[in-house]
């Protein structure tokens, strides 16, 4: 698998998980997150404001709004930049992008301001995922992988003399200061507080179905995931001396393990690379046997299986602390359940209905526009979530805990440690409906399979055949629903009529 070339994260195209950049933050939104209100001293003397731990910038960059106030300090950006000065900091990096490895060393050494930009970790994460895909083994920061990664496959070469990033003075830049916050802070205890969900034990199927199923409604579930045999087999240590040598999807590469593993003990980043394999079970059947479908969702229960060539439907998730998914609706109108093996997962829930904050759909709900990091978005925008409002849900999830995710809910999961996880997407009785609409109106939006426009088709072939009172009764609720969208459709246009008839005989009256 090849890897593509990555623009830096303030600028990344996200078309595959149909979720857009947002802007960069505006300068209110900076001094929201560093308002002087939130400040406090912790017993080393950092300054912490909001669930941000302060140190210096290793390369000396400082928000925009630094040199008005620090006016012995001559500001060096555009100096250090001569013509290149005219263009803004993204677009900026996205041209230093093009760029290769030599190319970049060799502009570290032209000024201070090329310098900075030089150094941002993104460019190199890119030139390592370009270059090497999934070979690498990590060593501190991108740069430095990427000069060992150099090194292993050309070892004539003479060894680089190691040298400590420089701070700069006078260099100020909203973008880079608000990225090196982003992968600096640590989650405000006001991010963890509230836990509404319902947590439940012994929980029969018939209880399941009658009181979270039918009524669309999230439940976590305690004694399912410690039964198995991955909840004890499935520690670092075991999964690397068994599956150490083989390789996982982690974004767009594929990486042995072992080496993953390595990168997760050491990453320090905003977005680290986050294992979401769908082919896991394929390459090693062992790892599907060691775990069991919870009964709530398995068998007859799961009507995608009824197909012989279903959408994706299972992964094997693993990464570090701060990695995880933004707001996200699962695909094909889908069920899905999460097991968590180790480790612990924030989780922040909105009902159908209920659009996070920072969070804008397109009309046919096809794309999303976010906040392109999970930091970002807790900064900006938890504070505005209200749950006598918009009825959200938060939790954090333990080892052993199973999560029931209802079909349409909005979710956000943010990792607080390193984490282990299962997740599968399913199908029932009690989402088929909305399901078979997806699938017949918005064949553009399946996901997982390559045969979008055939689909529908199928699955309701399968499901003639195979369940043909379920699929009888769910054509009927599919015709009664189209029957009163119509209807509807037809009094909207007849008010909008009268609405218009009323003003036009008003017009004439006045004339």
């Amino acid at each position: 698998m090849s890897a593509t070339r990555e623009p830096p994260s303030y600028a990344r195209s996200t078309a595959g998980d149909d979720v857009r950049p947002s802007r960069r933050p505006s300068d209110a939104e900076l001094h929201d997150a560093e308002s002087p209100d939130d400040e406090d001293e912790n017993q080393d003397g950092a300054t912490q404001r909001r669930g941000l731990v302060y140190g210096a910038h290793p390369l000396g960059v400082k928000p925009l709004g630094n040199q008005y106030v620090e006016q012995a300090v001559v500001p060096c950006r555009d100096s250090g930049l001569g013509t290149l000065r005219c263009f803004d900091d993204p677009l900026l990096l996205t041209i230093l992008m093009q760029l290769d490895a030599v190319d970049l060393c060799r502009l570290a050494s032209v000024s201070k301001s090329m310098y900075v930009f030089s150094h941002t970790e993104d460019l190199w994460r890119n030139l390592v995922l370009d270059e090497f895909q999934g070979d690498f083994q990590f060593d501190r920061s991108w740069k430095e992988t990427f000069v060992g990664s150099w090194h292993r496959r050309h070892p004539e070469a003479a060894p680089l003399v190691k040298v400590s990033p420089i701070s700069v003075q006078g260099f100020y830049s909203d973008l880079l200061f608000h990225a090196w916050i982003c992968c600096s802070s640590t989650l405000d205890h006001r991010w963890l507080e509230l836990d509404n969900v319902d947590r439940r034990s012994a929980l029969t199927h018939e209880q399941f179905v009658r009181e979270y199923e039918l009524p669309n409604r999230p439940v976590l579930i305690k004694d399912v995931v410690p039964s198995w045999p991955a909840f004890t087999e499935w520690t670092v240590d075991g999964l690397q001396e068994r599956y150490g040598e083989d390789r996982f999807i982690a974004g767009a590469v594929h990486i042995r393990l072992r080496d993953y593993f390595a990168y997760a003990r050491q990453v320090h980043e905003e977005s680290p690379l986050y294992i979401f394999d769908k082919r896991f079970a394929e390459r090693n059947p062992e790892m599907a046997a060691a775990y069991e479908v919870p009964s709530y969702f398995s068998g007859d229960q799961d009507l995608f299986s009824l197909l012989e060539n279903r959408p994706d439907y299972r992964w094997i998730i693993m990464g570090p602390a701060r990695s995880g998914s933004r707001f996200h609706i699962d695909p094909n109108a889908t069920s899905a359940w999460n097991a968590l093996i180790s480790g612990k997962k924030k989780w922040i829930m909105f009902p159908p209905d209920s659009i996070p904050p920072g969070v804008i759909p397109s009309d046919d709900m096809g794309s999303v526009t976010s906040p392109l990091t999970l930091l970002e978005w807790f900064m900006n925008y938890h504070s505005r979530c209200d749950h006598s409002v918009d009825r959200h849900i938060e939790f954090i999830a333990e080892a052993g805990d199973l999560v029931f995710v209802p079909t349409g809910w909005w979710h956000l999961v943010f990792n607080i440690t390193d984490t282990i996880a299962i997740t599968q997407n399913y199908v029932s009785e009690a989402n088929l409906v909305e399901v078979l609409r997806f699938l017949r109106e918005r064949k553009d939006q399946i996901s997982g399979t390559e045969e979008k426009e055939t689909l529908s088709v199928c699955f309701e072939e399968a499901l003639a055949k195979k369940r043909p009172h379920l699929m009888e009764k769910a054509r009927a609720q599919l015709e009664q629903e189209d029957r009163e969208r119509a209807e509807r459709k037809l009094a909207e246009e007849a008010r909008s009529w009268e609405t218009f008839r009323k003003g036009a005989a008003e017009e004439n009256e006045w004339f």
